[in-house]
């Protein structure tokens, strides 16, 4: 595979399972309150592993050094969570959202997005930072 392919599935793959991530994280704290918040961040330091094991493939197998696999893998989806939230914002303040708390499940899942990749970009920073420094 192409090393351009590769990084475009690694942008478009890791949107995908973080916004996968966030609908189950917002799942299961709405289902088990504190029991499901200790699994969300089970969950997502088993993510930070994942693309750390990512990583390593993509830096041997194309030479992407760690920064560029942290600025191809963590930051879009950061900046694709602030886009739907601020989209969600948007269209609260131009009144498409009628009646009493319409919009609230969009700006929860919008919420959930921006928690969810804000915290799997830290842990996963902070996982390729040690295993770089180690190796």
């Amino acid at each position: 595979m192409k090393k351009s392919l590769a990084v475009g599935l690694l942008v478009i793959g890791g949107l995908a399972a973080v916004f996968g991530l966030s609908v189950l994280c917002m799942l299961l704290l709405a289902e088990l309150l504190n029991v499901g918040l200790f699994i969300d961040f089970v969950l997502i330091l088993g993510m930070a592993f994942g693309g750390n094991c990512i990583s390593k493939l993509y830096r041997r197998k194309y030479g992407m050094g760690v920064s560029m696999f942290f600025l191809c893998a963590y930051v879009p989806p950061m900046i694709g969570s602030g886009i739907f939230f601020t989209v969600v914002l948007i269209l609260d303040k131009l009144g498409h959202f009628r009646g009493f708390m319409e919009g609230l499940r969009e700006a929860l899942a919008a919420l959930a997005f921006v928690a969810v990749s804000v915290v799997l970009a830290i842990a996963g920073g902070i996982w390729l930072a040690v295993a770089h420094a180690n190796s």
